[in-house]
């Protein structure tokens, strides 16, 4: 989602939300992550904003805080290996 207040993208990672009508507190005993979204180019160790709709995707995306938060979760603390906060990009149907 973009954020017209902080111009800038923004995302919410959820684990395991109630379905249906839900209320806020709802999503937020449910949210994992939140934050801003980077795209990052470990080639050229650059970090900027996500490119813009029918622009190329970037080879890698940031998403600061997200490792350490899925670690607190219960079902990261039973994962054998924790992800990191950049997650590089495998390959894209078009």
């Amino acid at each position: 989602m973009y954020d017209p207040e902080i111009e800038r993208p923004v995302a919410m990672i959820l684990n395991n939300c109630p379905e249906g009508d839900v209320t806020g507190a709802d999503i937020a005993a449910c949210t994992v992550w939140r934050g801003i979204i980077y795209a990052g180019d470990e080639r050229k160790g650059g970090i900027g904003l996500l490119p813009s709709e029918g622009e190329k995707a970037p080879p890698a995306i940031v998403l600061p805080g997200f490792g350490p938060a899925w670690t607190a979760l219960s079902a990261g603390k039973s994962s054998e290996k924790n992800p990191w906060d950049v997650f590089s990009l495998q390959g894209c149907d078009q």
